[in-house]
């Protein structure tokens, strides 16, 4: 950018993001990496520019009428808004029972979107457009050995921590003991000069409690690990996850990483996660029992 004429006056990253746009327009996305949601306001075009990263990682909201377009980061911001609609969308409802979430583009409040992972929309004379940048070919095959995906999956991996590890704030990681967060670990130590913060979290119930084996991948990397054992208390945090959220949202799993959560904060400010590992990677039993399922598709009824 500098080198096509542009003159920074800051340091910042967002910065980059406005010069893109005066280049690109919309397709200033394309050249974004990681996760992000933005609002762009362009003052002679008098066209306001909104995107979402390509796996919908940062969220972003919207609610269109005439002579208005409001948009925010978190639906209660939409809420504050004079006039503003809540009535709920019974196929929102329908959907959660569903799926225990709502999918986008939809939410629990009718009329209102959210903004779909890898669109874009163009908002200009009370006319909003919305389009999709980017989306994942699936069709797509590729002639790879088992080492070489191997190898190229380890170089992905490591080039997305090394982006994640810059920070202004105080860095961690948590550490359940599992696939997921133990490799992100081990990726993270081995491009760090100093021991990375590790956290995990315990409970009473064994079934539940993976404290053991955090212990060993904290130690076999060489980490500064710390462990919190918590009770954990349902209904006295419900009030709390309602406000978060925003929207009816059913994953279990909410509980304990707000306990965990809490504690880290005292600690540092960011911590890295090993979230949708699974999702990409078929680490869940239920994909076992669909393959099973596909089997026994075939058989003669």
């Amino acid at each position: 950018l500098e080198g096509a004429g542009h003159r920074f006056r800051t340091d910042s990253d967002t910065e980059t993001i406005v010069h893109l746009w005066e280049d690109l327009g919309p397709e200033c996305v394309q050249h974004l990496n990681g996760m992000f949601a933005i609002a762009i306001w362009d003052t002679k075009k008098r066209t306001l520019f909104l995107a979402r990263d390509r796996l919908g990682k940062k969220p972003l909201y919207f609610y269109h009428r005439p002579g208005q377009l409001v948009f925010g980061s978190e639906l209660k911001v939409l809420t504050e808004v004079p006039d503003f609609p809540k009535s709920v969308d019974p196929r929102a409802i329908d959907m959660f029972l569903t799926y225990q979430y709502i999918p986008h583009p939809y939410t629990i409040y009718e009329g209102v979107q959210k903004l779909s992972p890898g669109h874009y929309a163009l908002y200009s004379q009370d006319r909003l457009e919305v389009k999709k940048y980017w989306n994942l070919d699936l069709n797509r095959e590729i002639a790879i050995t088992p080492a070489e995906a191997s190898e190229q999956l380890q170089a992905l991996l490591t080039d997305s921590i090394k982006l994640r590890l810059r920070s202004d704030v105080p860095l961690g990681a948590f550490l359940s003991g599992g696939i997921d967060s133990s490799l992100i670990v081990r990726l993270a130590q081995d491009q760090l000069t100093q021991p990375l913060h590790t956290f995990s979290i315990g409970f009473s119930e064994a079934d539940y409690d993976e404290t053991a084996y955090a212990q060993m991948v904290a130690k076999a990397v060489g980490s500064v690990h710390e462990e919190f054992r918590v009770t954990p208390d349902a209904v006295s945090i419900l009030d709390q996850l309602a406000w978060h959220y925003d929207e009816p949202f059913g994953d279990s799993s909410a509980i304990p990483t707000w306990y965990l959560s809490e504690l880290t904060r005292k600690r540092v400010t960011v911590a890295l996660s090993g979230d949708g590992g699974d999702e990409l990677f078929g680490g869940y039993d239920r994909y076992r029992a669909l393959m099973l399922s596909t089997w026994i598709n075939r058989l003669p009824g």
